[in-house]
């Protein structure tokens, strides 16, 4: 058995004196380098009055009896294939709003020989795309955000439209980046087929611009997936974007619509294992499309959390306006709160006693609204199911509610509903064991965002011992300090994301998702070129026991982490401070254990050993050895001596999973064989991501130099160890 102390005594990764790319903003549109902080400037005024009075008119004049008449269908070369079978539509109430002709078996062969067959030819259509874009943002927004609130009851599209005018700057720029780097001969983008699932609460961002335009404007062909509700608003801007693409003379090929049923759908992505997916949605769906897309991209959301000193009027407000924006129709929608007293009549005399009602999203987008009910939205609030679950129902409202002295084991989403879980934690609030029990909770349940008012301190110690993407801290009071769980602005520097829980993080995706970031990116590769030119950057004890290729790899991903690494602050707004970049692991919250195979090699475990061995995420860092690893673990203890700081225990998958629960462990990693997958070296920004958190923190107040001190000089943040 192999066994040793935690890594410190014997100093860092021999590096060459030598460094010839580390002066460089690394590789730009890798999230937190140089050039990517420098993204953010520049971004055009959204126009949102007009958009709002233009969405409006829309949906005053807007015939229902289009929809029918118009049905969704499958779309191929910018022909609609008409033959399927006629079936209902329905929105996101479950009501009937339209027809749609599902693919019939010819239909479905035809779109598969597409698939297979039709290449782009060119890879660059950005002038025409963001010609086509300018129309969207423009003459048909109005429409666009209209669609969506008639078929997903959105509340405020308005908001996402405006958001929307300013990220695709961020993310037009690191497009350009990205495509500059394939033209110098250093990465190669991937142009198989991509696969695009729909989300209805964000369609006009996620969707329509981040993984249908900015791929097709470097050349990847999309094919748009139909839902099984919700589908009218996303098969309606594909009609659009085809009608655009038609005038810009850009091939239709580039974009297909494919009406069908999940078992189609399974059908063609199991073909194409090549083909990236994008997907937003819950857990469970990401886990099923995962067996048959290995190269799924997905956000999954989780029980988003607020905790608060006290239950006073400002946390009672953000709790609410938190709790049902959109009808807890939106990803940040919040799921858990966290006080130190509470009981469910304070939850419902205090946190709902005044809930704004509207008759339709109409309304809402006439009166400003993001959080209101929708009169006849349907629940399960006061269902038995719920009842026997322990919640209690509001004596008025749709909305349940349930007060524990315990953290929830298991936690629904409870989508488009009004659900709410309190853990009153009583005097040990704020007590370090409430702190560790509570980050503990976090790791294993993944929050998307994690929402702090009262005290920066509590925040921050909350914040170093958990992974959250989003977090916020607030004072707490009414108006502009509180902190809700639905604040999140990409294009400020607020990155965002939705990451499953670390350890079963590959159950459901690829890489985690980021936003900003170029969406083409994420199946992209390093080209042998650039892997050469970065040998010499690669630690050369390192370097010794590992091939080029694989040298070539450590060599970017220790450039970029020199470049990379640290607190960077956000774009300055009216009313947010805020810090984003690379994080360690959960400081203290259980130890990320390397996994070495009898069929792992030294080169497939180098990019992970340097990930640890060079920053100062190594002082939680492990390894685990299987029986018939030995050999493997020799040679790297002989080129590498500061392995034997390194915890070490030789043991098989069994035990390995028992001591890892028993321990708490936040990841277990089992390297991956690059070089012979697919990307084969991907962007050292994603591959990063997938041991460690990225994201951010701010605070609700302007230019607070409070928050920027005690945030920044955290050891929270990822930081390259000499």
């Amino acid at each position: 058995m192999f066994m040793g102390r935690m890594l410190g005594r014997r100093g860092c990764l021999a590096f060459p004196r030598r460094r010839s790319c580390w002066a460089v903003p690394w590789r730009a549109y890798n999230f937190a380098s140089p050039a990517y902080n420098g993204c953010f400037a520049g971004q055009p005024k959204p126009e949102g009055e007009r958009m709002r009075a233009e969405t409006l008119e829309y949906l005053r004049s807007f015939d229902p009896s289009s929809w029918y008449a118009d049905p969704v269908t499958t779309i191929l070369c910018g022909e609609r294939l008409v033959d399927g079978q006629e079936g209902t539509t329905v929105d996101a109430f479950l009501q009937s709003n339209g027809t749609q002709l599902l693919a019939t078996p010819d239909e479905l062969g035809q779109v598969r020989r597409h698939i297979t067959t039709w290449k782009s030819p060119s890879h660059d259509y950005r002038e025409e795309v963001r010609r086509i874009e300018a129309v969207f943002l423009g003459e048909l927004a109005g429409a666009l955000i209209g669609n969506q609130a008639i078929d997903f009851k959105k509340q405020d599209g308005v908001t996402e439209m405006e958001e929307s005018v300013e990220a695709n700057h961020v993310e037009r720029k690191l497009n350009d980046l990205l495509l500059a780097d394939e033209t110098a001969g250093r990465v190669i983008v991937g142009r198989d087929h991509a696969f695009v699932g729909c989300v209805s609460n964000f369609s006009n961002f996620l969707d329509l611009f981040r993984k249908t335009l900015r791929n097709i404007e470097l050349g990847v062909p999309v094919v748009v997936l139909s839902r099984s509700n919700t589908t009218q608003h996303m098969y309606r801007w594909t009609q659009m974007l085809l009608q655009q693409m038609k005038a810009e003379e850009v091939p239709l090929g580039l974009v297909t619509y494919l009406s069908c049923d999940i078992e189609s759908q399974r059908i063609v992505l199991e073909e194409n294992p090549a083909s990236p997916m994008y997907f937003t949605g819950s857990r469970e769906v990401a886990a099923a499309i995962k067996e048959v897309t290995p190269k799924l991209i997905a956000s999954t959301g989780g029980p988003n959390t607020m905790v608060a000193t006290h239950m006073n009027e400002g946390v009672s407000e953000a709790t609410r306006m938190s709790t049902l924006i959109e009808n807890s129709g939106q990803c940040t929608a919040m799921r858990h709160l966290v006080v130190p007293e509470c009981s469910i009549d304070d939850v419902m005399e205090k946190v709902f006693a005044s809930v704004p009602t509207v008759k339709s999203s109409s309304d809402a987008l006439a009166t400003g609204e993001f959080a209101a009910l929708i009169e006849g939205h349907p629940t399960s609030a006061g269902s038995d199911e719920a009842v026997a679950e322990g919640y209690v129902m509001h004596p008025k409202l749709p909305i349940s509610a349930k007060v524990s002295v315990d953290f929830p084991n298991d936690i629904e989403e409870k989508w488009r509903q009004g659900f709410l879980d309190v853990t009153s934690v009583g005097a040990d609030f704020g007590s370090p064991q409430m702190i560790r029990k509570l980050g503990m909770w976090l790791n294993k349940h993944q929050p998307i965002s994690l929402a702090v008012n009262g005290s920066y301190d509590l925040a921050l110690k909350l914040w170093e011992c958990s992974g959250m993407v989003v977090n916020t801290a607030g004072d707490g009071a009414p108006g502009a300090g509180m902190a809700l769980t639905a604040q999140a602005r990409p294009q400020d520097g607020e990155v965002f994301g939705e990451f499953p829980p670390r350890r079963e993080l590959t159950n459901y995706t690829q890489f985690p998702a980021i936003v900003p970031s170029a969406t083409a990116g994420y199946n992209s590769s390093l080209t042998t070129q650039l892997l050469a030119s970065h040998v010499d950057d690669c630690p050369s004890d390192l370097a010794a026991i590992i091939g080029d290729q694989a040298a070539g790899y450590c060599g970017c991903i220790a450039s970029y982490l020199r470049a990379s690494c640290g607190a960077h602050p956000g774009k300055a707004t009216a009313s947010r401070t805020s810090l984003y970049g690379l994080q360690r692991p959960p400081l203290g919250m259980g130890p990320s254990i390397l996994r070495l195979e009898p069929t792992t090699t030294a080169d497939d475990a180098a990019p992970y050993l340097l990930l640890f061995l060079m920053t100062n995420a190594r002082e939680d860092f492990a390894l685990s050895v299987a029986p018939g690893a030995q050999v493997l673990m020799e040679t790297l203890l002989a080129g590498i001596p500061q392995l034997a700081d390194v915890h070490c225990t030789e043991e098989d998958a069994a035990d390995l999973d028992t001591r890892a629960e028993k321990i708490s462990a936040f990841n277990v990693i089992v390297p991956s064989a690059f070089g012979r997958g697919s990307p084969s070296h991907p962007l050292p920004a994603h591959f990063v991501s997938l041991m460690f958190p990225v994201g951010h923190v701010k605070s609700t107040v302007s230019s607070d130099t409070a928050f920027l001190e005690a945030f920044s000089a955290s050891e929270k943040w990822l930081r390259v160890v000499e």
